[in-house]
């Protein structure tokens, strides 16, 4: 599992330039059983996969973060958006939100933030430590510059109303 991952690895289940596997005549247990493998194996490249994105790009966009924005000790700042890490759901489903408070330590260094998310078009108010907080790759420093998100079923009254008349 050394090898570097590719969408080919995460589809196929190996590097396209490998030899295949050689097809021989299987009987339905065999077939079984190789369901059974594959299933295993695919499970344990994805969460090979998901184990590096969380090590790797996302401790990397903290670091690039820190660099970024010259602060030698804060990872993240007022106004950031975040992916929030949750330890007991899939990491598909973690929460992105905004930084809306910093919370300080008695030396001064950040150690947890108040995060404002949105589910279900309740905003919730979370407080998290900064060890859990993942700063994405959007520009923050200007929020009119911040793409609005707009999802076409809220606009579905207007549009159906709009095709009436």
């Amino acid at each position: 599992m050394s090898e570097p991952l590719t969408p080919s690895t995460m589809c196929v289940g190996r590097r396209l330039l490998s030899n295949p596997i050689t097809q021989e005549k299987k009987t339905n247990d065999n077939l079984v059983d190789d369901a059974r493998r594959r299933e295993r194996f695919l499970t344990r490249v994805l969460n090979h996969f998901w184990e590096r994105w969380r090590k790797e790009y996302l401790t990397e966009l903290r670091e690039q973060h820190k660099v970024k924005n010259g602060s030698a000790g804060d990872s993240i700042s007022q106004g950031d958006i975040v992916v929030v890490h949750e330890d007991k759901i899939p990491r598909q489903l973690w929460k992105v939100g905004r930084v809306d408070d910093l919370m300080r330590g008695r030396d001064g260094n950040v150690r947890a933030a108040t995060i404002r998310t949105s589910s279900g078009g309740r905003v919730q108010q979370l407080q998290r430590p900064i060890q859990r907080l993942y700063p994405i790759e959007i520009p923050t420093k200007n929020p009119e510059t911040v793409p609005q998100i707009k999802f076409v079923r809220d606009n579905v009254p207007n549009a159906i109303q709009n095709f009436k008349t």
